[in-house]
């Protein structure tokens, strides 16, 4: 995964999940924030999400299969053996068949990824940068206080901290987290999972 890679979401799309204009204090921000919260997110995913060429040696497994870890496959230009002979192959969902009962390496050079970003990706991206540039609105809130708890006498007052907020850095909310997560790409035996 590339550090080039453009955000997952745009400021268009933070402004309207904030559901106004940026100020110029949020606008001079939010293309630190949304790549850095595009970085994240692709990082916990292992996926790059936008459209690519990759050219990565492979492990044939049994049966000829080869799977491709960055999805959806859109195209495969080239299956080259260890010898820099071109090995046939056939595509799948996920990956290709060559023919060769071999269980050696090939390199595949082929491109994959989204057209459009998926939805709920930009989505999460967005709220996760609202609230990165929203905390400051909440004191307690920017320093990662989730629960306040106050008595009067005499004098008491406990504040409970956020397990995933520590000091209101720049991270993705927790359902940005689990919806990465669940964007793994994961073979089991030769079955592909994929968004």
């Amino acid at each position: 995964m590339g550090s080039l890679l453009p955000p997952l979401a745009t400021q268009q799309d933070v402004e309207d999940a904030i559901g106004r204009s940026l100020e110029s204090d949020e606008a001079s921000r939010i293309g630190f924030l949304l790549e850095k919260l595009s970085a994240d997110f692709r990082h916990v995913a292992r996926r790059d999400f936008t459209v690519n060429t990759y050219v990565q040696r492979r492990k044939i497994d049994g049966g000829g299969k080869v799977w491709l870890p960055q999805a959806p496959v859109i195209s495969v230009e080239s299956a080259i053996d260890d010898h820099g002979a071109q090995v046939p192959f056939r595509m799948l969902p996920g990956g290709i068949i060559v023919d060769t009962s071999s269980r050696d390496f090939v390199t595949v050079t082929y491109t994959a990824g989204f057209e459009e970003i998926p939805r709920v990706i930009v989505l999460r991206i967005a709220d996760s940068a609202k609230r990165a540039l929203t905390v400051g609105s909440a004191p307690l809130a920017a320093q990662g206080v989730d629960q306040v708890t106050r008595t009067t006498g005499p004098f008491s007052q406990t504040m409970h901290m956020a397990a995933w907020a520590v000091g209101g850095q720049t991270m993705l909310t927790p359902e940005a987290m689990e919806l990465a997560k669940s964007c793994q790409r994961v073979k089991r035996g030769h079955t592909w999972h994929t968004l």
